[in-house]
């Protein structure tokens, strides 16, 4: 989703900071913490600061990493004017990295790595659903949908993970509409208020 809120508008410093953070990408903490101080210093946004990552004291590995993410954004950003959103995003995926990060870490048991592959597994599919009612899908299109949606609060349909026996569902009570459950607990309901 960070990727392509990039893909639209460069200038969310706080998308760049978490795509830096994805394990794909292996910024050590040093370099991590010397682009987010001296970006901040010089009063430069973080996308631009990836372009001139050399002259923030990062090391050669941190620069390379910088440099790499800023050339997947630039290509992710010319991809997202003429191709549905899904295609820019598995260039993404694939060219970063990712996938090949997610099915190494899969084939070692990681459980968080299992746990990230369920989340992007529901988001491609929720991605696709959108294509597939809206015939010329854009990467504009879908993050204003998914903005919609998110603000009238079904985030959480996207988040959970159905093939996680284990796990507790949360959903707001108007996604559990007609559905049953063995035990259902209200958070805040007293008399008089509902939640």
């Amino acid at each position: 989703l960070n990727f392509l809120k990039l893909t639209i508008d460069s200038r969310d410093s706080l998308a760049v900071y978490r795509l830096l953070c994805a394990p794909c990408f292996t910024v050590a903490d040093a370099d991590l913490h010397a682009f987010t101080y001296l970006a901040k210093k010089k009063s430069l946004p973080y996308y631009e600061a990836l372009g001139r990552a050399g002259e923030l004291g990062l090391s050669q590995s941190g620069i390379g990493h910088a440099h790499a993410l800023r050339a997947l954004l630039e290509a992710g950003a010319a991809r997202a004017r003429f191709e549905k959103p899904s295609i820019v995003l598995y260039n993404f995926l694939e060219h970063s990295g990712y996938l090949k990060y997610l099915t190494h870490a899969e084939i070692e048991g990681n459980a968080a790595a299992i746990r990230q592959l369920y989340h992007l597994r529901d988001f491609l599919g929720y991605l696709e659903e959108y294509e597939a009612v809206t015939p010329d899908a854009t990467v504009a299109g879908f993050l204003e949908h998914f903005k919609y949606v998110s603000d009238s609060g079904d985030r959480g349909k996207i988040s959970e993970t159905s093939q996680s026996p284990d796990s507790v569902n949360i959903l707001t009570v108007h996604g559990a509409k007609c559905l049953e459950f063995k035990y259902v607990f209200v958070v805040n309901l007293v008399e008089e208020r509902f939640p």
